[in-house]
């Protein structure tokens, strides 16, 4: 993955012309434009990301046991606000101090509760700290803050539709063997998925493609086609059930399957991409 100062020294190489076949007005206008595009990417790269995000911290009960919640959200007012689910995919999946490696660590700032201060300020500076969460807060912010901007990563159709398989996941046999399954920013089968390819950034737009159509449009048929091909899955494979573990990867494969050649999800993801293209980072292709 490039990071951002690559792709300024990549996009000022592409620039380099012969000054005697242009005009005056036209060299001004090329720097300008060379000028405008460098200072938005120099500006990504200085971010601080305690400017975009806030840290949420509250007390709840659970059977009888007090726990503390830790909720980033994106601070009202920015640009990126607009476009939340994508950023918070990467705040939620990406950051070190979330691994098992770091666990110690977020034990001990929860224990900073009643200081919710403290907490809140913990955390931002592990973000902060954190260079491939930066890296892709980075390249997802560039393209709103600059629609113009160019797009250096590709995608095809049918990355989309694999990626986005991924999301609907199953995780329980019911006692009437049917299957609890559901769609979700950390519970999923991106880290079973073991791709190649870096699809971070597919991943977060398709995170945020999903739940718009489950969540903000009312027209969306994308909760329909995931309810059908989850009961389509669990009626083929309940037959031949033998064990309660096996029953459940076979029709979480099997979900998987369905939905990544699914019409409906592939023509709904293809539709919310036409609608906020200009800020991704990425372009889609057949």
């Amino acid at each position: 993955m490039e990071n951002l100062l690559d792709l300024v020294d990549k996009r000022a190489s592409t620039m380099v012309v012969d000054r005697r076949l242009l005009s005056h007005y036209e060299m001004k206008m090329l720097f300008i434009g060379l000028f405008v595009s460098l200072s938005s990417m120099a500006f990504c790269q200085q971010l601080e990301l305690a400017d975009y995000i806030n840290i949420k911290v509250q007390e709840y009960e659970r059977k009888g046991e007090k726990k503390i919640s830790i909720q980033p959200e994106l601070s009202a007012g920015t640009p990126a606000k607009k476009f939340e689910r994508r950023f918070l995919y990467l705040i939620l999946n990406i950051p070190e101090i979330y691994t098992s490696n770091s666990k110690e660590k977020y034990i001990e700032m929860k224990s900073y509760y009643p200081d919710t201060m403290r907490i809140a300020n913990t955390l931002l500076k592990e973000y902060d700290s954190d260079p491939k969460l930066k890296s892709y807060f980075n390249q997802t912010l560039e393209p709103i803050i600059d629609p113009e901007s160019s797009k250096e990563i590709t995608f095809s159709s049918g990355e989309l539709l694999e990626v986005a398989s991924k999301f609907f996941y199953c995780d329980k046999v019911k006692p009437d063997t049917s299957i609890q399954a559901h769609v979700c920013v950390g519970l999923n089968g991106i880290k079973e998925a073991n791709w190649e390819q870096d699809y971070t950034l597919l991943q977060a737009f398709c995170f945020e493609a999903i739940f718009y159509g489950i969540m903000d449009n009312k027209d969306s048929k994308i909760w329909d086609a995931f309810t059908y091909a989850k009961q389509q899955s669990s009626e083929f494979h309940r037959p031949t059930l033998s064990s309660l573990d096996q029953y459940l990867e076979d029709v979480k494969l099997d979900l998987f399957e369905r939905m990544r050649t699914n019409e409906t999800l592939e023509r709904e993801l293809l539709a919310y991409y036409e609608q906020t293209r200009e800020t991704l980072a990425f372009s889609i292709e057949d």
